[in-house]
């Protein structure tokens, strides 16, 4: 499902257009909080599941770097980072039409590094959690 119903489903929400592996991966949606944490979300069609109809575990990561730079952007306001590593733990699963969120929180900033945690959750249920390091760049623009 996509077009009215996600609109109706993530108002309020905001996304990251011009981002070409995660517009074609998505939709992904994020909000920030007002504790400076931020949530990523979207809700799964047949293009997010593997060949047992549960969402790719690879669909959950993407969402999870979506929400990881999201919060990395509103922390360093506006900045660019890369991953230097993230660490993810699976324990739940999720399947068609479910709406799947991903919370985020930074540990720590430092000079070059942002440590950062948090959770994926379905309805409540626990999906998996991670752990990240990213480092802070500068974009040069030819």
């Amino acid at each position: 499902m996509t077009g009215g119903s996600e609109a109706a489903l993530f108002e309020g929400w905001q996304t990251r257009p011009g981002e070409p592996f995660e517009d074609k991966a998505g939709p992904f949606f994020h909000r920030e909080l007002e504790d400076g944490s931020v949530v990523g979300g979207f809700r799964a069609d047949r293009s997010h599941l593997n060949g047992i109809d549960i969402i790719h575990g690879g669909c959950i990561l993407t969402l999870i770097d979506y929400t990881l730079f999201t919060l990395a952007r509103r922390a360093t306001q506006g900045g660019e980072a890369v991953t230097v590593s993230l660490t993810t733990e699976f324990v739940g699963s999720a399947s068609l039409d479910d709406v799947v969120e991903a919370h985020a929180e930074v540990i720590k900033i430092g000079k070059s590094l942002i440590f950062a945690r948090g959770l994926v959750q379905c309805r409540d249920r626990p999906l998996a959690m991670f752990s990240c390091t990213l480092k802070r760049i500068m974009v040069r623009h030819p």
